[in-house]
């Protein structure tokens, strides 16, 4: 403690902008388990958002119709951002 009465970093060794030593380990401990939360969680969520795209592209791809209809949509899209592109203005 310093001669205040309040808590200093410097004298119980904290990193890590005021976290003290003892609680270092936890950070570590915190960042190797919610990583290895998300590589697990990844390839569940890639695996489904793979699925419901297989699913629309074949249910989309039946009817010629509406495969015209959305490569309009992305060419007009496509040649908005061109125009966004060759009209920005620099800073």
């Amino acid at each position: 403690m310093s001669p205040c009465g309040r808590w200093n970093a410097a004298e119980d060794g904290a990193v890590l902008h005021g976290v003290p030593a003892a609680v270092r380990a936890q950070i570590l401990l915190q960042f190797v388990v919610l990583g290895l939360i998300m590589q697990a969680i990844g390839p569940v969520i890639d695996s489904s958002i793979d699925m419901v795209a297989g699913g629309a592209r074949d249910l989309l791809g039946r009817r010629p119709q509406i495969r015209t209809h959305l490569d309009k949509a992305a060419a007009t899209v496509f040649a908005a951002l061109a125009v966004a592109v060759v009209v920005e203005v620099p800073a």
